[in-house]
């Protein structure tokens, strides 16, 4: 099949980012946004931007590679079906990295009706359909929504070397032998569980031997599974979530310093009407009122008051939890995107994994309370901009307007309260359900 850079065709009808892009800026636009941001971002987010499922983005791509004559609509899964046997039984390519008992045209008519898969089945879908590499990690970050080849996974960095060297299914099938039959580490191996994953995508990206990535991936078996993570993912999150802690602390506290101030006015008020005590008396009391007030640090800040202040509007149980996602009519376009404090204190003991949403948001979170920026225009930006460099980074994927979420969180940050209107949708979705 030809290659091609980009998930997306422009100036045809199926270019699905053009479109959800401008469905964002009708809206931005449109007389009801300017009445209420909220009602008309959470009727977007209803009618106009839902989630896409994986089996159309597959369908959508061999149909331009195929080079199919007749209408997107009118081709039939058969010959979808029949297109993509036939280029992985012309390479001899399976239908699955580990053995299975499943027949080839199964897993591929299973693949174009579901609506995510694994990562491993986006691999021997590159090798099988002779996908660039850039398609492969297009797959990933656009259509999965998670990170691109991990330079730190092995199985991973041998299908990265092999896609970029133009190398076939029985080539990647060899080097995981290779790799396999490794002998065990030593003490003069090095350790790259810490290095930063920026710095081993550009390594693996300057390989240009079998022994050089032989001799890389010899390093790769001291990393155990959870120090595949990304290094850069969570330096990035924990420098956030700090700055998120500082600014909730300086919230509380000017709500203990408003409270405060009601809390001696009434006072002063009433010593005023009392002929008990003395004026000093009075005024001692005034100040002992006044230093009970409390100072928050953000060493204080928990992942509880942290989703206090993220969804203030979102009802709770009896316990005080989040009502559950499946209670919000925008389940289908959040579901798994929702940093609350269960996910936030997973990711602060190191057992749960950070995904490009809960970098999105925090970092919407932060820049949303950034006093020094009246301008929405240039505050969302400022959004993009550092968002996009963030999730670069970590090889995730820039903001994508196809993608419901990443549209919410940017047409929130031209609302003149994002936080707020961040809050309100959220409110609106559970009580559609209601």
């Amino acid at each position: 099949m030809k290659q091609h850079d980009t998930l997306d065709f422009p100036g045809d009808d199926y270019s699905i980012t053009i479109r959800s892009e401008k469905i964002v800026r009708e809206v931005q636009d449109s007389e009801e946004y300017r009445m209420d941001d909220s009602s008309a971002i959470f009727a977007m987010l209803q009618e106009s931007i839902k989630p896409i499922d994986f089996s159309y983005y597959l369908k959508r791509y061999i149909y331009r590679e195929a080079g199919f004559r007749q209408d997107f609509q009118s081709v039939s899964t058969d010959q979808y079906v029949d297109t993509i046997a036939s280029a992985f039984e012309n390479k001899g390519v399976p239908c699955s990295i580990k053995p299975t008992s499943t027949r080839p045209r199964n897993a591929i008519r299973n693949w174009l009706s579901q609506k995510t898969v694994s990562r491993e089945t986006v691999i021997i879908l590159g090798f099988g359909l002779e996908m660039s590499l850039e398609d492969v990690n297009g797959f990933l970050t656009k259509v999965l929504q998670e990170s691109t080849l991990n330079p730190k996974d092995p199985i991973e960095t041998i299908c990265w070397y092999c896609l970029k060297e133009h190398s076939g299914y029985y080539h990647f099938r060899r080097l995981i032998s290779a790799y396999e039959a490794l002998p065990g580490t030593t003490e003069s191996s090095h350790d790259l569980s810490g290095r930063e994953t920026a710095l081993l995508r550009t390594e693996v990206s300057d390989i240009r031997s079998e022994k050089t990535l032989i001799a890389y991936l010899n390093q790769l078996r001291r990393i155990d599974g959870k120090s595949r993570q990304s290094v850069d993912a969570r330096m990035i999150f924990d420098r956030l979530y700090n700055e998120a802690r500082e600014i909730i602390a300086s919230l509380n506290n000017e709500i203990e310093e408003k409270q405060n101030e009601i809390e001696v006015d009434r006072l002063r008020d009433e010593l005023s009407r009392s002929d008990r005590l003395y004026d000093e008396q009075k005024q001692d009391r005034i100040r002992s009122r006044v230093g009970q007030r409390r100072n928050w640090s953000a060493e204080e800040i928990t992942p509880v008051q942290f989703e206090e202040v993220l969804f203030s509007a979102v009802p709770r149980d009896r316990h005080g939890n989040l009502l559950p996602m499946k209670g919000s009519s925008l389940n289908e376009q959040f579901r798994g995107k929702r940093l609350n404090r269960q996910h936030l204190q997973e990711i602060l003991s190191g057992s749960g994994q950070i995904n490009r949403y809960d970098l999105a948001t925090m970092n919407f979170f932060v820049l949303s309370q950034n006093d020094d920026q009246e301008d929405p225009v240039k505050r969302y930006q400022d959004f993009v901009s550092s968002t996009n460099t963030i999730l670069d980074r970590c090889g995730m994927g820039e903001l994508y307007a196809a993608n419901p979420y990443d549209a919410f969180l940017m047409i929130c940050m031209l609302s003149d309260y994002p936080l707020g209107t961040y809050a309100d949708v959220w409110e609106m979705s559970y009580e559609s359900e209601e």
